[in-house]
């Protein structure tokens, strides 16, 4: 009976957070090729179901890329995006917090769903299970928390720092604090392919840390 009683009351919290959300897909590309051509073609056949509402928004469209500095720009970009976003209410308030954000590269990516609901409802699932064991991870992804114990964004990940490097020791453990354990028990635990999903709060403080890092 308890054990139906938890899943029952999981069931309902995942459901109350997926309803009504705002889904915003972003990337950061500055190439006009036809790879971005297929990521806004499948990003844009996204339906907008159970009242979530999708935005799709190239945040790279009218800059230039310019070697190391433009990978900090695919953070900044990002923050300044998700910064007027969790202020843009007339008050002030933080009306858009929980806000689902969806980063993808845009020169080699493209989505294979047509509906927003799968997205944030995999999302939910994904940091629910995340939070109920901190043991289980799968190889393609990596759950990441913020500080409040739990999981709260999810980043595609892989095998090596990046292509055609693998981490040292002393790299992987400055990088990635060997106390965070859902990363060391992941196959795929380098958070370098181009992916991640959170919400605007969340997000803020995640790319607050890699850019203090990169720079």
């Amino acid at each position: 009976m308890m054990i139906m009683i938890h899943i029952f009351l999981v069931f309902v919290l995942i459901l109350t957070q997926s309803l009504s959300k705002r889904l915003h897909i972003l990337t950061c590309e500055t190439r006009k090729s036809k790879a971005l051509s297929y990521w806004t073609i499948t990003a844009t056949a996204i339906k907008e179901d159970n009242n979530h509402k999708v935005l799709i928004n190239n945040l790279c469209h009218d800059k230039v890329w310019n070697g190391h500095g433009s990978l900090i720009m695919k953070i900044t970009v990002v923050k300044e995006y998700l910064i007027k976003l969790k202020y843009s209410n007339s008050n002030g308030s933080d009306g858009n917090d929980d806000d689902i954000i969806l980063f993808t590269d845009g020169g080699d990516s493209y989505f294979n769903t047509l509906s927003a609901s799968s997205i944030i409802n995999t999302y939910y699932n994904i940091i629910h299970s995340s939070s109920s064991s901190s043991n289980s991870s799968s190889s393609g992804s990596v759950a990441s928390g913020t500080g409040s114990g739990s999981a709260s964004i999810v980043t595609s990940g892989e095998l090596t720092c990046w292509l055609g490097h693998i981490c040292t020791l002393q790299e992987a453990n400055l990088i990635y604090p060997t106390t965070t354990t859902t990363i060391t028990n992941t196959t795929a635990r380098y958070m370098n392919s181009g992916s991640y999903i959170g919400t605007v709060n969340d997000l803020i403080s995640f790319l607050a840390g890699k850019s203090n890092m990169m720079i």
